[in-house]
């Protein structure tokens, strides 16, 4: 087995921002991101989901976006940077962490692993729900059967 590239480490304020996150959305483009917040956030006519086994035409959930974004370096490949544009949610009342690819090289291994390190270890319970843009719904089910059994 080959060894990844080693990770860099992360300044203290970001490593705070990523802290606490409920939920990561990989692969996920600016424009998916967008099209996901309309689609869940104001509640497009027709929109339909499955939560809890009942299809629901009215599925709205609450979502404010932080407008930050980071772009940061992870690692390198050879002489290549691995890099990834991270930005903050907030859905459901749970911090949600969205990574792009952004950089020529990708190295999916060295991003989940940077995951690992600076997202799931600083989340509650050491791991944070993982999805990708295809499989967000999932999250949402998550985000109110946890929410559902807090506020039960």
């Amino acid at each position: 087995m080959t060894k990844g590239p080693k990770l860099l480490d992360l300044d203290d304020d970001l490593v705070q921002v990523l802290s606490g996150a409920f939920g990561v959305v990989r692969d996920s483009t600016m424009f998916v991101h967008s099209v996901l917040w309309e689609k869940y956030a104001l509640g497009a006519a027709g929109i339909s989901k499955i939560i809890h086994g009942a299809v629901r035409t009215d599925y709205r959930i609450d979502w404010s976006e932080t407008h930050k974004e980071y772009h940061i370096t992870i690692g390198h490949f050879g002489r290549h940077p691995i890099a990834i544009n991270v930005s903050i949610d907030m859905i459901g009342n749970r911090k949600i962490v969205w990574i792009e690819d952004i950089s020529r090289v990708v190295d999916h291994d060295a991003i989940d692993a940077w995951i690992e390190k600076f997202v799931h270890q600083q989340s509650p319970g050491g791991h944070a729900y993982k999805v990708d843009a295809a499989n967000f719904g999932d999250l949402l089910g998550e985000i109110d059967r946890v929410n559902k059994v807090q506020t039960d």
